[in-house]
């Protein structure tokens, strides 16, 4: 498709593997970041070109999508899936000369196995993680304390060594990956503020949400870009060589560069002071601005983010076990 506005340029990637990842990078002329994209399994760069385009132009970003060996025929592992995003990532910061200071990684669904894969071994401006999932094991058997050694993705033990602030989106209906998913990411990661998304679903939720979606991105785009300036994170450590780094988020009155930020008040869900763009901010610098909230609704949120209430998490399923999940993501997200 052409835009005149956006620069559209495909590649074909080389991996340590010897194996070729096709990409595509969509730049925008004013970008002030870029996106590096790692869709799910039922979907390719064309399928995603719309979506892609899309994003570059509401945002104003650039990025960069490309398909990974779980999508190709054959009987690709979890190396393979690996190895595609650790090239796809050396081509953006070697070749396309993009700084990790200006990376978002940004995972959905069965992407978010690759993307955090990356986020533990290199610092970037942030990260997004959309409808992921702790691992695959846990996708049918979501109590189990230990990762075992046959476990594929393990996203649960991944964004604990996360070296970048992380935002969780996930639907409180979705079918395929329950959001008690999304939950137990969040309270382990680097946060700032989440979104769980009434009534959506797995594959729906930029579609139904739209102006939502794009005003959260917009929004959390801003405030990894000003933690990412206010606190640099350390360098690399590709390889394994370098302990995890600290959360990298802000605290309530730490000193920055940025105003000091205030604790959330429990009655009108706003923050006392503003970031550096004046929106108000909350413990972890997301905004809470301009979203209604239903009566009687709270938004799921866990102790480290502050006195908000209850999550409500929908019980629609038949199943037992569904009933049962739903129980305990309700329990996860007490305050």
């Amino acid at each position: 498709v052409e835009n005149k506005r956006l620069e559209i340029k495909c590649f074909k990637i080389k991996t340590r593997k010897r194996k070729e990842v096709a990409s595509v990078f969509i730049q925008h002329p004013q970008a002030k970041a870029t996106i590096l994209f790692s869709h799910g399994n039922a979907a390719d760069i064309g399928i995603m070109s719309f979506h892609f385009e899309l994003m570059a132009e509401t945002l104003k970003v650039n990025v960069y999508g490309y398909d990974s060996e779980s999508t190709k025929p054959g009987h690709p592992t979890p190396g393979d899936v690996y190895a595609d995003a650790e090239a796809v990532f050396k081509h953006i910061t070697e070749d396309l000369k993009i700084p990790p200071s200006q990376l978002i990684i940004y995972g959905q669904s069965l992407g978010s196995g690759p993307s955090l894969h990356l986020a533990k071994l290199h610092p970037v401006c942030g990260v997004v993680i959309h409808s992921g999932l702790m691992s695959a094991v846990r996708v049918i058997n979501p109590y189990l304390v230990r990762t075992p050694w046959y476990d594929v993705f393990p996203n649960i033990d991944s964004v604990k060594e996360c070296q970048s602030p992380v935002m969780v989106i996930h639907g409180k209906q979705d079918q395929i990956i329950h959001v008690y998913h999304g939950i137990r990411l969040f309270k382990c990661a680097p946060q700032i503020k989440p979104w769980f998304v009434k009534g959506g679903d797995h594959n729906e939720i930029e579609i139904r949400f739209e102006q939502e979606y794009f005003d959260r991105l917009k929004w959390a785009i801003d405030d990894f870009l000003d933690i990412y300036k206010s606190k640099p994170p350390p360098e690399s450590k590709a390889g394994g060589r370098k302990k995890p780094a600290n959360p990298i988020v802000l605290q309530p009155g730490e000193s920055s560069t940025r105003p000091a930020i205030e604790e959330i008040s429990s009655n009108n869900k706003s923050i006392g002071s503003p970031g550096a763009s004046g929106r108000p901010l909350n413990v972890g610098g997301s905004p809470t601005r301009n979203f209604q909230f239903e009566e009687n609704e709270q938004e799921p949120m866990v102790e480290d983010v502050g006195n908000t209430g209850t999550a409500t998490i929908p019980r629609n399923r038949s199943s037992n076990s569904q009933d049962t999940l739903s129980r305990r993501a309700e329990k996860e997200a007490l305050v």
